[in-house]
């Protein structure tokens, strides 16, 4: 026994042809404009991420073309095809870089208020006014140098560890930059209480002697209060 037909006519079989298809645009019809519009950036040259009424969509969206094979009708062949698909684009990575300025801005005030008001200059010539003033009780002691490096060396490498992370995540931006710089007073006044010490070790003449000759790195120095974060 034949097989009943599907179609009585050519025009049954077009017919049903043409209703199919416009079901399948009826449920498909938002998603097949999107790729229409996509495909027409796409030939034109322009941008790649479609726009449509709902910009909030389209801003965390974008569209991406993805290799396909599309049988060729009426035969077994396939063909490689590049189908534009949307997709939700990549959650950005959080900033970092306020807490890392936040981080640096506390130590840059303990570094402040441990020299009580002063430049780190003007600091440093204080303990050197006391070191060699006669009646100071700290006369020749060269603690007076000493004593205040191990917290600095602290604050140094604590700011050192905070400008690397910054650096890691932020690049050498310029915000990067300027907190590397509102760190520097730190390290100069490290740098001038070694020389102080070095010079002094041999006791109070060799740094008088250093002092008078104007051979310490803090006399050919200059470094104002740190700036700001």
């Amino acid at each position: 026994m034949a097989p009943r037909k599907k179609y009585h006519t050519p025009e049954d079989k077009r017919q049903a042809i043409r209703d199919k298809s416009q079901c399948y645009y009826a449920k498909n019809k938002d998603d097949i404009s999107v790729r229409r519009k996509a495909m027409y950036r796409r030939h034109q040259g322009t941008a790649t991420e479609p726009r449509t009424s709902n910009d909030e969509a389209t801003t965390s969206m974008e569209v991406k073309m993805v290799t396909r094979l599309k049988r060729l009708r009426n035969t077994n062949q396939y063909e490689v095809t590049s189908v534009p698909v949307v997709v939700p684009k990549p959650t950005p990575p959080p900033d970092l870089f306020p807490k890392y300025r936040t981080d640096a801005r506390v130590i840059v005030q303990e570094f402040e208020d441990s020299l009580k008001g002063r430049t780190p200059h003007d600091y440093v010539e204080l303990l050197l006014r006391l070191y060699f003033k006669s009646n100071s009780r700290r006369q020749g002691q060269l603690s007076l140098f000493v004593d205040p490096l191990d917290d600095l060396y602290r604050m140094q490498k604590n700011y050192v560890d905070i400008v690397t992370k910054a650096l890691q995540a932020d690049g050498p931006s310029e915000r990067q930059q300027k907190l590397a710089q509102a760190g520097e007073p730190i390290g100069h006044l490290v740098h001038w209480l070694e020389d102080i010490w070095r010079a002094g070790i041999e006791g109070p003449q060799n740094l008088r002697l250093a002092y008078g000759k104007r051979r310490l790195k803090w006399q050919r120095e200059s470094i104002g209060v740190a700036t700001t974060v």
